[in-house]
Parts: C-alpha cells; sequence; structure tokens
C-alpha cells in the first residue's frame, strides 16, 4: 500500500511539474494569459448626477463581441461594491470582446434593471496567448 501511494504521488509530481501547471490546476481562470485591465474611476459628480449606489453591485463583465448582458452570460465577470478608483484585472483567450459595467440598482439580476452604467461599451481584440489590453472606464450615464 506504501508502495502505491508513493508512486502516485511521483506521478502527480511529474503531472503537476512545474509552477505554471501547478497553479493553473487550482485557477484555471489564470491560464488564459491574455490580461484585460479596466480602470474603473467614478467621481462624486458621477454619484450624482447618475445615481451610482454604493450598495448595489457593480459588475464589470467582458462578453463576446456582439454579446450583451441582456441576453447572454459574460466570459469574464466580477463584482464590487462600494469602489470608486478600482483597477480590475480578468484573463481571456484570443479574440474580441465587449466590455460592459454596470450596477443592478433594483437587485433583479437584469441589465436592464440596472440605473448605472458606462456610457459606451468599448471592444478590444487580443490575438496570441500573452496580449493585454487595458480601458479607462470613467464616462457613465443612466439606462
Amino acid at each position: 500500500m506504501k508502495k502505491i501511494i508513493f508512486i502516485l504521488a511521483i506521478l502527480a509530481v511529474l503531472l503537476l511539474s512545474g509552477c505554471d501547471a501547478m497553479l493553473e490546476s487550482f485557477y484555471p481562470e489564470f491560464a488564459d494569459d491574455n490580461e484585460v485591465t479596466i480602470n474603473i474611476s467614478i467621481t462624486a459628480g458621477d454619484i450624482s448626477a447618475f445615481g451610482y449606489n454604493t450598495n448595489k453591485p457593480l459588475y464589470i463583465e467582458l462578453y463576446t463581441n456582439g454579446e450583451n448582458p441582456a441576453t447572454n452570460s459574460p466570459v469574464r465577470s466580477i463584482k464590487i461594491y462600494n469602489k470608486f478608483d478600482y483597477t480590475a484585472k480578468l484573463y481571456v483567450s484570443e479574440g474580441t470582446y465587449d466590455i460592459y459595467i454596470w450596477q443592478d440598482s433594483n437587485d433583479s439580476g437584469n441589465y436592464n434593471g440596472g440605473d448605472f452604467k458606462l456610457n459606451a461599451f468599448p471592444s478590444i481584440t487580443l490575438t496570441g496567448t500573452d496580449d493585454t489590453a487595458s480601458y479607462n472606464a470613467s464616462n457613465w450615464t443612466n439606462i
């Protein structure tokens, strides 16, 4: 029995040899090397003009190009509360993605229920396996 456990331990080490392989097995979201950095800036003027509610979730989401939160599920999503200057890092495979940042003010879970959102939904294209893209989100409006 001890020999079997020892052999299994050696096989596990061989299968997961290398730091990257071990980390990717435990954190698969980091297996894709392309990085999208979204810098969010919400001012006091944005809060009063567009009703940003610090007690409601703000969704930072990436959708496959042409998809949206009203009808599709995001490729990557982060939900934050009570943040005014925040940097989100999302890891995805190569492709073209649309950035949606919106708030669900009535807790319906639906995009059309939010009243605070990014004014324009930009697209980003990532090529290869080690590409980076960044976007500064600072232009807000109401849905």
